[in-house]
């Protein structure tokens, strides 16, 4: 049995069913590739700030919703609290945001964004 090349590709009988032989041109296709490329991009573009796309969503929360405690971030941005820590831990750590404790305890540290002059 010889395969030739492109074989499948316009479609056999029954093939239409399985999802063998459909060209990769579809609409949401072509849509995945433009936000891997652009996800890629903006990740490669932030990481000269040392910064990863996880703390570009931290800014744009904090942005929008000041004074956040690090549990209500996780949740906003739907993982888990732990996650968030060393993340918060970094971006403390660069000046980019400060913790203020809300109780005598600390236990809630409400979170906010620090503007730096001309940004």
């Amino acid at each position: 049995m010889a395969v030739q090349a492109g074989a499948g590709v316009t479609g056999e009988p029954g093939d239409q069913q399985k999802g063998v032989g459909k060209p990769r041109s579809g609409a949401a296709f072509l849509l995945a590739q433009v936000g891997a490329h652009a996800a890629r991009l903006f990740a490669e573009r932030i990481a000269a700030l040392g910064l990863t796309p996880a703390h570009a969503g931290i800014f744009r929360i904090l942005s929008a919703t000041p004074g956040m405690t690090q549990k209500e971030l996780a949740a906003a941005l739907g993982t888990l609290p732990n996650r968030i820590v060393g993340l918060v831990d970094e971006l403390q750590d660069k000046g980019l945001i400060e913790r203020k404790a809300r109780h005598r305890t600390g236990a809630a540290m409400p979170l906010r964004s620090r503007r730096r002059a001309g940004r």
